[in-house]
């Protein structure tokens, strides 16, 4: 099994730049860290690696698994400030 973990983080970050509500958020999230997802995968056949190459893939995997999950939280709160904002602004 080879694993580009470079490539991926490059493809997420190109995505990470079109996310613009919660239905593009919880795609992403669906995409890379869902049972299936890209990041998913990678970490649940670590075992399959050489020994050598678990650790880094692993790390790098997991650090990119942190980085996600902190953009989808930051993003949620964004979109979520959004909706209250204009649940205050009445225009009649």
């Amino acid at each position: 099994m080879s694993v580009d973990i470079e490539g991926i983080a490059q493809g997420l970050e190109e995505e990470l730049k079109s996310v613009g509500d919660n239905a593009s958020l919880e795609t992403l999230r669906i995409k890379y860290l869902g049972r299936k997802g890209t990041l998913s995968e990678i970490l649940s056949h670590l075992a399959d690696l050489p020994s050598e190459q678990r650790p880094v893939v692993g790390k790098r995997a997991n650090a990119l698994k942190q980085r996600l999950l902190a953009f989808i939280k930051e993003k949620e709160a964004e979109f979520n400030s959004r909706l209250q904002q204009g649940a205050k602004f009445d225009i009649t």
